[in-house]
């Protein structure tokens, strides 16, 4: 028996910032059975992370990134909270997102 902890199955990730609107802080993003966690880069062997269960997710969208771009996805808690994070391929973390929820 092993001592490792068991490892999740990621079922989508790739490079994001999680943004205010002003500034930004890169990562990667996973979505992962039950949760979607955001690990920012500058702090890899941190415990430093973004989780969000998708049993709190109410919304999930895209967004004009300075009304340019639609590289945002919004993803909007059921108590109020949102986070906003830029993607070079937000939709196919959407669709993932969206297909997870369903579940």
């Amino acid at each position: 028996m092993s001592g490792a902890p068991p490892q999740e199955e990621t079922r989508l990730m790739m490079d994001a910032w999680l943004w205010n609107g002003r500034l930004r802080l890169p990562g990667v993003i996973q979505l992962l059975p039950g949760l979607i966690r955001f690990q920012p880069a500058d702090f890899p062997a941190s415990h430093l992370s973004l989780e969000i269960p998708l049993s709190e997710v109410e919304e999930v969208d895209s967004f004009l990134v300075f009304k340019i771009s639609r590289l945002g996805l919004l993803v909007r808690s059921r108590d109020g909270r949102a986070d906003r994070f830029i993607l070079e391929d937000p939709e196919a973390f959407r669709k993932a997102l969206n297909q997870a929820l369903r579940r």
